[in-house]
């Protein structure tokens, strides 16, 4: 019984010592996730929509497809270059494109079709983002970000947009008034989210929570990673759902069993 106790203390002292280093490894594996996502968006010669990224204690892994083993290191050297980055795990596959033939676009309907993807996206109301042209595919997006978000996420609507090829930007002044503002606000939240989720998942002993990683974005939840059984999957996104501020869970996590 004593022993039991001792052993309850100990954990509990671990986990009051250790939520301010897990706070602030989910701050900074968070932040790294956004500008290595911002960063392989906007790099040319890499497919930014096709690769994706997980950051755990600095550590970055690349997973998804890329057409050429020149791409792959692209994407690679992109993610290396953000301030922060430990290290890059490069588990992209090489999967050469078909042989069919691609529709060209005149840039006056990319850039059309750009600005109505933005206009719509309801999201980016708070924002100020323009398009100052598109020339030979290449998006250049200009204005005001209200939150570093909304600066992901106009990268992202308009590198979905079928003839663009890569986004680039002109509002690096602006960004800086944004981070020092309502987006740094935001940012914390999420990270605070994310910290306390993991939190739960290690308190939790039916998760795996090395196994499990957790991204927040406007609130948003996003696990992801593999799990042994359905009953630990379930868990892991109870465990999300119950921590405040926590608006959606989108549980990806990919059940595993383990080898028998």
């Amino acid at each position: 019984m004593t022993r039991l106790v001792t052993r309850g203390v100990v954990a509990a002292l671990w986990l009051f010592v250790a939520a301010p280093n897990l706070g602030h490894a989910a701050t900074s594996d968070a932040w790294i996730t956004t500008k290595a996502k911002m960063a392989l968006l906007t790099t040319e010669g890499v497919s930014g929509t096709s690769v994706n990224v997980d950051t755990i204690d600095g550590r970055v892994t690349l997973h998804g497809k890329v057409s050429s083993n020149e791409e792959k290191a692209k994407a690679e050297n992109a993610a290396k270059s953000i301030d922060g980055v430990r290290e890059v795990r490069n588990l992209l596959q090489v999967v050469p494109p078909g042989r069919e033939t691609a529709v060209k676009r005149a840039d006056s309907d990319v850039k059309r079709a750009v600005e109505q993807t933005l206009a719509r996206d309801q999201a980016l109301k708070n924002s100020s983002i323009s398009v100052q042209s598109v020339n030979e595919g290449v998006a250049l997006l200009a204005g005001k970000a209200a939150t570093v978000s909304d600066h992901l996420r106009a990268i992202e609507d308009a590198s979905a947009v079928p003839g663009v090829r890569r986004v680039a930007e002109l509002w690096r002044g602006e960004r800086a008034k944004t981070d020092q503002g309502r987006g740094v606000t935001d940012s914390a939240s999420d990270y605070r989210i994310t910290a306390a989720t993991k939190l739960r998942l290690i308190a939790d002993s039916s998760t795996p929570a090395l196994e499990i990683n957790v991204d927040t974005r406007d609130g948003v939840v996003t696990l992801f990673g593999m799990v042994p059984n359905g009953t630990a999957k379930q868990s892991a996104e109870t465990d999300a759902r119950k921590v405040s501020g926590v608006k959606r869970v989108v549980n990806e996590l990919q059940v595993v069993p383990n080898a028998q």
